[in-house]
């Protein structure tokens, strides 16, 4: 690349420089003036505050001096973070340095789009050169646990365990959206804390609600993954979408990224949820006795709250939530109370094909439990007291 400007001229700042970030954390292989970076993540070491970087800086036909190279980390098409650094190329130009990036956004590496400027000596040299994709580099390796990340890609970590009682308990943001981890170890998942909302825009935002943006069939056209009709989004202080069918909770959960819950998921994120002890349990537990669905996070802090072991709210009670799996009966319908012993509380049973629920309502009583299983309901049926939340697989 050659530059004439100001009083450094003819620079030329070749070769396929290497960036890492961390140790084996994250890898950028650029080649300036081609404008190509590539970004790939690999577990293997902490974070560091700092980016290594390698190539080559030539002024004429020979190495450069010492120089400041200044990089302009931009998102947007706004400057976040500009560290610089002193190198001094050798006689053949090639030099390495440390960038801090310590001043830059904890999230300049979230997935987005970035790009650099760089500069020499305040002249440039390279423009609006592209990194992308790059992974957030804390989540190729959380907390030293190679493989077993705290938050998916793209979420942020609460420093506050979303259940106090479980030091284990996670919680990850992605703006207004709260998930919380289940497990430990390759058999973890997220779950999302909340009963979903269904919103017209990611970001919450937009018409709320609006189950009809997907057909009853759930079935959508090829637009409709370019520009997504609604999202399935777990908030706080949200009143639950509910009179949705099965196939359009499907669908809403897979524009979001996610997918339904399969029961063994369900009852694992619901371990240690409060079981009702009486008909009408009050506010400071599950919500099982009402007309309508309360809003979300309403048990927070309250002792007991409706919280499971893992942080996730109203996992009893509330409403009904649907399951990833279908079911088929063929003879006979039946509601079979199960025993104390097992805290089976209510099991629907019904003709044909159904597609499962999990939890019990706002109006199941002392029906309503971890293992309270709704089995009377077709794919394409919508009920008041029925809606979902989704999981994040590993």
């Amino acid at each position: 690349m050659r530059i004439w400007a100001g009083t450094w001229r003819n620079y030329l700042l070749s070769s396929r420089a290497k960036v890492l970030l961390g140790v084996g954390s994250v890898a950028l292989m650029s080649l300036l003036g081609g404008g190509i970076y590539l970004a790939r993540a690999a577990a293997g070491g902490p974070t560091r505050s700092a980016l290594s970087f390698a190539g080559t800086l030539r002024l004429g036909s020979g190495p450069a001096g010492p120089v400041t190279l200044t990089f302009g980390f931009k998102k947007n098409g706004s400057t976040v973070c500009s560290p610089a650094v002193s190198v001094t190329p050798d006689s053949s130009g090639a030099f390495q340095a440390e960038i801090p990036i310590a001043s830059c956004p904890s999230n300049l590496f979230d997935g987005s789009d970035v790009v650099v400027d760089v500069s020499a000596g305040g002249t440039m040299i390279a423009a609006n050169q592209p990194i992308n994709p790059v992974p957030y580099a804390k989540y190729a390796d959380q907390a030293g646990q190679i493989g077993d990340p705290d938050c998916p890609l793209g979420w942020t970590k609460d420093p506050t365990p979303p259940n106090p009682l479980n030091a284990l308990s996670v919680l990850c943001r992605r703006g207004p959206e709260e998930i919380v981890k289940v497990g430990t170890g390759p058999s973890s998942f997220w779950i999302d804390r909340y009963e979903a909302i269904v919103t017209s825009l990611p970001d919450g935002g937009g018409t709320q609600n609006n189950i009809g943006a997907v057909p009853v069939n759930g079935q959508v056209g090829p637009s409709a993954y370019a520009t997504p009709p609604g999202y399935a989004l777990s908030i706080k202080d949200r009143t639950p979408a509910t009179d949705i069918n099965w196939l359009q909770a499907n669908a809403y959960c897979g524009f979001s990224g996610k997918r339904l819950p399969t029961g063994p998921e369900w009852l694992r994120a619901a371990e240690g949820t409060p079981d009702p002890v009486s008909a009408s349990s009050g506010a400071n537990s599950c919500f099982t006795s009402g007309s309508i669905a309360r809003k979300t996070g309403v048990s927070i802090g309250l002792t007991p709250g409706c919280t499971s072991s893992w942080g996730a709210e109203d996992m009893i009670g509330n409403v009904w939530e649907w399951m990833s799996e279908w079911s088929v009966r063929i003879n006979g319908s039946s509601s079979v109370q199960g025993t104390a012993q097992f805290n089976f509380d209510y099991l629907y049973l019904s003709d044909a094909v159904t597609a499962l629920a999990r939890g019990g309502s706002f109006s199941s009583g002392t029906g309503a439990g971890i293992f309270s299983l709704h089995a009377g309901l077709g794919p394409s049926i919508t009920y008041s007291a029925v809606g979902f939340r989704c999981v994040i697989p590993r």
